[in-house]
């Protein structure tokens, strides 16, 4: 069923990219879900690939997940084995996560799940390396307006 958003002027940017981002998420979820995994639960597990020993706050920074939803997150996979909290050394307040050996052998399947899903998304979409270069100078304004605008001020 398509549900489209009903507005007075044609669909826009905000509205299109939060239709592709529900559309990816779903098709994710269905084809993981023989692993055992969701969508916000994978990012997190990728964020922490190769990044072991960040705090939740540099995590929810990398993975745009809000922090107390990724709070349980950590909870599920941390109740999984996948993940462990350890205090920081330098400051008991923090704990930092790491990815434990149990997560090991999704991490291939996972990849090769998303890197499929990727694919099939953009097959057949003409210029697909000019697409590719869109979205990336797309998310790096993004990025760059909110650096800007919720700067903290002094």
């Amino acid at each position: 069923m398509n549900v489209a958003f009903r507005n007075v002027s044609e669909p826009r940017l905000l509205q299109q990219l939060t239709q592709a981002q529900t559309a990816m998420a779903r098709l994710f979820d269905n084809r993981a879900r023989h692993l055992g995994l969701s969508r916000p639960q994978w990012r997190t597990i990728a964020g922490l690939y190769g990044n072991n020993g960040m705090t939740q706050t540099e995590l929810s920074d990398l993975t745009s997940i809000a922090r107390s939803p990724l709070g349980k997150i950590i909870d599920q996979l941390e109740k999984r084995g996948y993940v462990e909290r350890r205090g920081d050394p330098d400051d008991r307040r923090i704990n930092r996560l790491f990815l434990t050996a149990e997560v090991d052998p999704l991490l291939e399947p996972a990849r090769a799940l998303a890197a499929d899903l990727e694919s099939k998304i953009l097959e057949g979409i003409p210029d697909r390396d000019g697409s590719e270069e869109f979205l990336h100078q797309l998310t790096q304004r993004l990025q760059s307006l909110v650096c800007d605008e919720l700067r903290p001020t002094s």
